[in-house]
């Protein structure tokens, strides 16, 4: 398989070039032979190296529980980099960001299992959800409980989504539930993307249901009696 060093490259290589939002039909009849057009294992090995990247770095923001509302310090243009557990989100009912267009935010969250729960954010300085990512490396069990939740990377966690909506991106092992996601995208998959070259791509598969680099991707399995 062909290394890859970004999200651009897996759509160059494997899908072409692809200029605006697009829905891909896959479709799957008995008794016929298939083959996946999309190299998993690079794309599994991309999402993986992004997740222990930024799982690594130390943090560059502090924060404080003001009245109920997580209020992060003052963030710069480019990647800033938050800790946070589990507790601390769902002891919330909101998080403050303040920064330039530019900025992003990954929220590290070191949890193996639980439940993340929606909060509101209240953006300033030009932030949107499109630059927030809740980034969680070890968790293998995760319930989304519902609401409103920018970009989530859990790329070896089982998630449980029974209802709400993710605003960018969803990277999961296995994903249940009627959860929904709207276009949109991490900016910082794009910023950092020179951190996440594969050099080996794993044979470990992981379902993503993203919008990735703002291109809207779903996969439609249809099975059609012979």
């Amino acid at each position: 398989a062909a290394a890859v060093e970004s999200l651009n490259q897996i759509f160059d290589i494997y899908w072409g070039q692809i200029q605006s939002s697009a829905i891909i039909y896959i479709s799957i009849s008995q008794n016929q032979a298939f083959s996946n057009p999309l190299n998993a294992a690079a794309v599994n090995s991309y999402f993986q190296n992004a997740s222990h990247f930024w799982a690594g770095l130390s943090p560059t923001a502090s924060w404080t529980n003001v009245y109920g509302q997580i209020v992060v310090s003052a963030l710069q243009a480019g990647r800033n980099i938050v800790n946070l557990t589990l507790a601390n989100i769902n002891s919330a009912w909101g998080i403050q960001l303040s920064g330039p267009s530019n900025a992003f935010v990954v929220f590290n969250i070191t949890d193996a299992t639980g439940t993340l729960n929606a909060v509101t954010f209240n953006f300033s300085g030009g932030m949107n959800a499109s630059n927030v990512l809740f980034n969680l490396p070890n968790s293998t069990s995760l319930v989304l409980s519902g609401g409103s939740y920018a970009s989530v990377l859990a790329p070896i966690s089982s998630i449980s989504f029974p209802s709400g909506v993710v605003q960018g991106n969803l990277v999961a092992d296995t994903l249940s539930g009627s959860g929904s996601i709207q276009a949109g995208s991490f900016t910082g998959f794009a910023a950092d993307q020179s951190n996440f070259v594969v050099a080996a791509p794993e044979p470990h598969m992981y379902l993503i249901l993203a919008t990735l680099l703002g291109f809207a991707l779903y996969f439609k399995r249809k099975r059609t009696q012979t």
